[in-house]
């Protein structure tokens, strides 16, 4: 169990102490670790005693007269900002920045004396620092990149919500090339056999693409490279990939088959409700006969 230390009493003495030390001054004159240290007390109770006591004038309690006037004329035109102005004077903000504006001064938050001072701090153009400058990759530097995973949510067949992750395939691997550090992210990197294509022939035309032709993206010789169109780029993918050309065979077939299917339940669900409503109508004629022949006897009687 830890003991509690004693409350200490302010005696006549102490407050005479620190009346003398900060009566009349402003906070940030005060050296409040001295007057502590000099009454073997803490900060804070030195600085809640004093303020208690009103022994010390706060910012809202400074001076604004004349004196204020001729240091803020002074200042402003020495290039000085309101914050500067105001930790100058001891003083708060929002008050030096409101007797500017009824002077009818412009603030100087932007001026040349300040961007001097904030130029020393601020980055330099091409500067690049902290992880950035341990990430950095120099132009003409070429890597290696896979297409990023993919992830996808399905529903089963039970209705139980899942998750897969697509990667990318083998040719789907390709180098990349670094041409510039400005403009758009996805401008600075592009394909290597782009690169290539660009020394040799000159700019890509648009609508046309830079294609292997063994279908091995990492064979970027200028020889393994031609240039096609959107429609010529579908056909060669199916020529050097079979596979593709299956599955979208397969894919087809399988929805031309759920095409046809769900055609056929439409149909079938159309005819039965055309039956229903038919029974309906027979119904309807025949409850409209009975009621005729009741009406019909009921006026004989």
């Amino acid at each position: 169990m830890t003991r509690r230390r004693k409350r200490r009493f302010w005696t006549a003495a102490e407050l005479g102490r620190l009346r003398a030390a900060v009566t009349g001054r402003r906070a940030h004159q005060i050296d409040w670790s001295a007057v502590a240290r000099r009454l073997r007390r803490t900060v804070y109770a030195v600085r809640q005693r004093a303020l208690q006591h009103n022994l010390y004038l706060i910012n809202s309690q400074c001076d604004y007269g004349p004196e204020f006037i001729a240091f803020l004329r002074a200042k402003h035109t020495a290039g000085w900002s309101d914050p500067e102005i105001a930790a100058a004077w001891g003083g708060q903000y929002c008050a030096v920045s409101r007797h500017r504006r009824r002077l009818g001064l412009s603030s100087n938050a932007y001026n040349a004396r300040h961007r001097a001072k904030c130029a020393a701090t601020q980055f330099k153009p091409g500067q690049i620092r902290g992880q950035a400058a341990r990430n950095y990759k120099a132009i003409g530097t070429v890597v290696i990149r896979t297409r990023n995973e993919s992830v996808y949510y399905y529903t089963d067949k039970s209705g139980r919500r899942r998750r897969t992750v697509y990667k990318g395939r083998r040719w789907e691997r390709r180098r990349w090339i670094k041409i510039g550090d400005g403009g758009r992210p996805q401008d600075r990197w592009i394909p290597y056999a782009v690169h290539v294509w660009r020394q040799a022939h000159g700019p890509v035309p648009p609508g046309h693409f830079v294609v292997h032709r063994d279908g091995v993206t990492l064979n970027d010789d200028l020889g393994n490279l031609m240039l096609i169109t959107h429609q010529e780029r579908i056909a060669w993918q199916y020529s050097i990939r079979p596979r593709m050309e299956a599955r979208r065979r397969a894919g087809a077939a399988r929805a031309s088959r759920q095409h046809w299917a769900d055609r056929r339940a439409i149909q079938a669900a159309h005819v039965t409700e055309r039956a229903r409503l038919q029974a309906l109508s027979a119904a309807g004629a025949a409850e409209l006969a009975r009621r005729d022949e009741l009406d019909q006897e009921v006026a004989a009687c």
